[in-house]
């Protein structure tokens, strides 16, 4: 970090070696607003040694929940479904979702907005059998647990997006926000900011690398022993 002991959060590599990376800024653990409360966090272009090259700005960050114990210490804890921000880097330039709607930005190697790429997709609700899940684990807590586990609130609808990847073509893609048994999927971008469609990957493949015409992903088998594999990507289809 610069001095304030927070630590830097690499985002990915750029064409010239610049680490795109974020850090949290700081919380002065002030507890006069309570309830859910969006962090913000500060990017930055570090080289090799993780020397500051370039501040690129101060975005949202993660949601969190503020309250305080019966003794009135206060605590902070990350709600569940809430909010979460992700960047990626490419050759010269880098994506950033806030995760409160289908809308990512390319910004420049100073932290300036080039354009916004925005999918015609509503957040969706929260699922009720997610809101009953949460109630039932809530309802087994003792009551201590329970007490301060029922003020923090479960949002109206599920985060936009999840993660950004970007491939070896400078493609784009969104890693889209899946609950309970749900299947994950991918929205793909073209470099001019197209949508191209959604991808499925194979069931259970954590994705770790997409090239221009194969998927990289590690995947566990039955004993829990991970496994890297390698799938071909055809261009009109899924891996």
């Amino acid at each position: 970090g610069e001095g304030s002991g927070n630590l830097a959060f690499p985002d990915g590599v750029f064409g010239n070696g610049s680490v795109l990376a974020s850090v949290d800024e700081q919380d002065q653990g002030e507890y006069s607003e309570l309830g859910v409360v969006r962090g913000r966090s500060r990017f930055g272009r570090y080289d090799g040694e993780g020397v500051l090259v370039a501040s690129l700005g101060s975005l949202p960050g993660t949601e969190f929940y503020k309250g305080t114990h019966q003794d009135g210490s206060g605590f902070t804890t990350t709600p569940p479904h809430g909010l979460s921000a992700y960047a990626a880097a490419g050759d010269s330039t880098w994506y950033f979702g806030s995760g409160d709607a289908p809308e990512f930005q390319e910004r420049g190697l100073a932290g300036e907005l080039l354009k916004i790429i925005r999918l015609d997709r509503g957040r969706r609700a929260m699922p009720a059998e997610v809101r009953a899940n949460r109630e039932e684990r809530i309802r087994t807590m003792n009551s201590q647990a329970a007490a301060l586990w029922g003020r923090v609130p479960l949002p109206d609808y599920l985060p936009a997006h999840g993660e950004l990847m970007l491939d070896r073509g400078g493609n784009l893609w969104v890693q889209g926000y899946v609950v309970l048994e749900e299947e994950e999927y991918w929205s793909v971008f073209d470099p001019e900011g197209r949508w191209l469609g959604d991808l499925t990957p194979p069931v259970g493949v954590r994705i770790t690398e997409i090239g221009e015409d194969y998927l990289m992903g590690i995947r566990a088998d039955t004993l829990g022993v991970e496994q890297v594999q390698i799938y071909g990507l055809e261009k009109g289809g899924g891996p």
